[in-house]
């Protein structure tokens, strides 16, 4: 993958993982998959996005604000993730619009909705 700024020429909107070095001090410096939590219009206009972390390490069972992420060791399915992963939904991270990070797959629909259910995030509509 080619690193890419925000308004690079993949659509960059809610349910979009982008690889980045979390802004805040929580998750260790490292760079790991982060959903898109903004509006791709919002992004456009250059608003900070909202991210969600995803993480690599957890326990069984998952905690309630944990929701494991589809991943296969290939990385051929629709989020490309090789690891299992999940998402953190109480862990959501700003960032500026002209940060440099890395495309990643998609987060399904369906999935995505229970995501920002569990985080209280509620996008209205595109408009």
């Amino acid at each position: 993958m080619k690193p890419l700024s925000g308004r690079g020429p993949q659509p960059i909107s809610p349910g979009r993982i982008v690889w980045a070095v979390a802004p805040s001090s929580r998750g260790e410096g490292k760079i790991r998959p982060l959903i898109v939590a903004t509006r791709r219009v919002d992004i456009l206009k250059g608003s900070n996005i909202s991210a969600i972390g995803c993480s690599t390490v957890f326990s069984e069972p998952l905690l309630p604000i944990e929701i494991r992420l589809p991943s296969r060791p290939d990385g051929k399915c629709i989020t490309g993730l090789k690891q299992d992963t999940v998402a953190v939904c109480d862990w959501i991270e700003a960032f500026s619009s002209g940060i440099v990070f890395e495309m990643g797959g998609i987060v399904p629909g369906d999935l995505l909705r229970l995501i920002f259910k569990t985080a209280g995030i509620l996008l209205p509509p595109e408009r």
